[in-house]
């Protein structure tokens, strides 16, 4: 690494962890509909310390996250923003005016890519609690060493998927859509059953000496749907229904 390199790292780093933007987003509950979002999930993670790096790569995914690396050495110092967790977000969708945007402003893919990426976190914290037999099962294709992270991001991308429509339900009330189906159905509910009975969601791996990532022979199964809602969403009684689930007739 060059010495500019070096100085430029410094300076965009020395300031601290900046999860306070997911706490300052968490904060304003009045663009959050709490009835469907089961904002808690969000919360747990933003209390640990995060590296929001915002890009501008028309390439890159709109939001992804890396855990921890090495720390990056300048001379003597070390720069603490590679050894901790990173959450990379595309700045034209994700930074308005030096804050991370209202969920209110969150359409579905946008917030897709958002939530994903935060429950990634969410489920490295936890990988030790999932079931590495059940991944054996499921992943047997997937390096040894890859086949539990490989499990998590893949229950992380079917939370986030919940989460999405969960949080456009929320807009969607908000534009006075009426939601409770009682002799018709709602497609962001109906959405929400094939979620859980037909949406498939693979696993992406490296096969060992190659740098490109391939997905999984399989998909993720009901079950392991269920326990993605319990472990990382804290929902142990959502199975796909959708009244019953999210309880879209009532209000809180």
């Amino acid at each position: 690494m060059s010495a500019l390199a070096s100085a430029l790292l410094f300076v965009f780093f020395k300031i601290g962890p900046n999860n306070h933007l997911v706490q300052d987003q968490l904060a304003r509950r009045d663009a959050i509909d709490g009835h469907f979002l089961p904002i808690e999930a969000l919360e747990e993670v933003a209390r640990e310390p995060l590296w929001l790096v915002f890009h501008e790569h028309d390439d890159w995914n709109r939001a992804f996250y890396l855990p921890k690396g090495p720390a990056v050495l300048a001379g003597e110092r070390s720069l603490p923003g590679f050894d901790l967790p990173r959450l990379y977000l595309y700045r034209p969708y994700y930074l308005k005016e030096g804050k991370l945007p209202a969920f209110r402003d969150l359409a579905v893919d946008t917030g897709n890519y958002y939530f994903t990426a935060l429950l990634e976190k969410q489920a490295e914290s936890k990988l030790q609690s999932l079931p590495k037999a059940r991944a054996d099962q499921l992943f047997p294709e997937v390096p040894e060493d890859q086949r539990l992270g490989v499990y998590g991001e893949s229950l992380a991308e079917f939370a986030g998927h919940l989460m999405s429509i969960a949080n456009e339900l929320g807009r969607a009330r908000r534009r006075g859509v009426e939601l409770c189906p009682k002799e018709k159905k709602i497609p962001l509910l109906e959405h929400w059953r094939r979620a859980f009975e037909q949406a498939q969601f693979f696993g992406l791996y490296r096969p060992e000496g190659s740098f490109e990532a391939i997905a999984t022979e399989r998909t993720l199964e009901p079950e392991d749907k269920l326990l993605a809602a319990k472990n990382l969403l804290g929902r142990s009684r959502w199975n796909g229904d959708p009244v019953a689930d999210l309880k879209p007739c009532t209000r809180d």
